[in-house]
């Protein structure tokens, strides 16, 4: 399941055994990317276009794991890490940050990994699998 920037379903039960990944990318050709890669080790996965709506679908689905560029729109990659950070809902959440911006990450705690635009998927998975075991 894929939700799109502009969808809420708030109804994801939080005690699925399905891993959640959430993909927080403005780019859609990057997301759609990310959601195949994702996906093809057994997330679900759901989608944020912007800052804003990362952190309310955080709060929401309880991922297992999140990609986070740091170029978005309404909130810049950094406060959504501020903002997941500051509450304990979602301040274990794992993030991997996936951005052309990496330089100017300010990581936290939740950040395992740091990977630059254009990324490399093997390099993408093995972080993925190291991050969930």
């Amino acid at each position: 399941m894929t939700m799109m920037a502009t969808c809420h379903d708030t109804s994801v039960s939080r005690s699925t055994g399905t891993p959640r990944a959430l993909i927080v990318e403005d780019q859609p050709d990057i997301a759609e990317l990310l959601v195949q890669i994702i996906r093809s080790l057994g997330f679900q996965t759901f989608r944020a276009g912007d800052g804003e709506e990362a952190v309310r679908m955080a709060l929401a689905i309880g991922p297992s794991l999140m990609t986070l560029d740091l170029n978005l729109p309404a909130k810049d990659g950094n406060a959504v890490l501020r903002d997941l950070g500051s509450d304990p809902t979602t301040s274990q959440i794992p993030v991997i940050v996936i951005s052309a911006y990496a330089a100017h990450l300010n990581r936290t705690k939740q950040v395992i990994g740091v990977l630059p635009k254009p990324f490399d998927v093997q390099e993408l998975l093995d972080t993925i699998v190291v991050a969930t075991g």
